[in-house]
């Protein structure tokens, strides 16, 4: 499934070699990390790890993910594409159905747009949300981080928290200049055919920064969505024997999801384990408890994606019921 017009969407299926490539990524991170920490330490942490733990950690993170879903349909409305709940739902359960076998979670974001553009909406009002979505995701995970940085004054090694200014900094530059960059592209400077989509998407833009309420909204769910997700990995990591202060979860957790997010490998698989065991180094964590829990919430989420998907197929199987019906097709009289 992908967007219709969009060069975007068939990308990921026209790069075999970049897909290739991922996978190798992911295997030699995985392979690393099984050869540097101790195996018996490591099976010994996944053996820890508590069935009802693992049980709240599917049940809260599909919660959180329906609130997710209702923070995707508020952009969607703020940038010019309104839709009902149950339908940007089903778009979004669909993008996370899609995550678990896509290289990356910018597929999930292709199948969940195209959900939506199958629905009739814009596409370039569509693609503006998606983004839009990520940036506010990205922006609550700093945020959180930030505020575990400036908890750990004392534990915190002062060039480690520099590096954290400094990430920080960098990521909000990035996406302030990125966005003023993309609201200044001449459309003439594009190729014909995507020039209307640009204007749409200039337009969806517009409609967003006249709503700063709207993102000031998207913002607060992201951070709760977040912070609840970052509570249940406490959980997880408390069962396994993984005791950290909060302040050391809530800078290393968000770094690590964003390091994640990085293409790099397939689905943050790998980055994540290596990104959150380096990361709590400095706090005398053991690597390789470390990897346990990561790798335990890894399940989690792929126990997530298939929950999903039986969301996205039950509601996809019925009409949006802002979509214009189909127009009868005549029949033959044949008397």
């Amino acid at each position: 499934m992908t967007v219709a017009g969009s060069p975007a969407g068939t990308s990921w299926r026209r790069s075999p070699a970049g897909l290739l490539w991922r996978a190798a990524v992911t295997a030699a991170l995985l392979a690393l990390l099984l050869l540097l920490l101790p195996t018996e330490e490591l099976l010994a942490g996944l053996r820890r790890a508590g069935w009802r733990e693992w049980l709240a950690g599917l049940v809260g993170t599909v919660l959180l993910h329906a609130v997710a879903a209702g923070k995707w349909r508020l952009l969607l409305g703020a940038a010019g594409a309104p839709a009902p709940y149950r339908l940007a739902l089903g778009a979004h359960a669909g993008g996370i159905f899609a995550n678990n076998f896509l290289p990356s979670a910018a597929g999930g974001d292709l199948v969940r747009g195209a959900v939506l553009v199958r629905a009739g909406r814009p596409v370039g009002t569509v693609a503006v949300a998606l983004v839009a979505d990520r940036a506010v995701d990205a922006t609550a995970l700093v945020l959180l981080a930030a505020a575990g940085g400036a908890l750990l004054p004392e534990a915190l090694d002062p060039r480690a928290g520099r590096a954290l200014a400094a990430v920080s900094m960098l990521l909000a530059a990035g996406l302030a200049g990125g966005a003023l960059l993309a609201w200044r592209l001449p459309p003439a400077r594009l190729p014909v055919r995507l020039q209307p989509l640009w204007e749409k998407a200039r337009s969806a833009f517009g409609g967003l920064a006249r709503r700063p309420r709207v993102a000031a909204v998207a913002l607060a769910l992201a951070l709760g969505v977040q912070s609840g997700m970052l509570l249940l990995n406490i959980a997880l990591g408390d069962s396994m024997g993984l005791d950290l202060p909060l302040a050391v979860w809530l800078l290393a957790w968000p770094l690590a999801k964003l390091a994640a997010s990085l293409p790099v490998g397939l689905g943050g698989l790998g980055v994540r384990q290596a990104a959150f065991a380096a990361l709590l180094v400095p706090f005398a964590a053991p690597p390789a408890l470390a990897v346990a829990q990561s790798l335990v919430w890894e399940s989690v989420l792929l126990g997530l994606g298939l929950v999903a998907g039986i969301v996205a197929l039950a509601l996809g199987a019925r009409a949006d019921p802002q979509r214009p019906p189909a127009a009868p097709v005549a029949r033959r009289d044949r008397r």
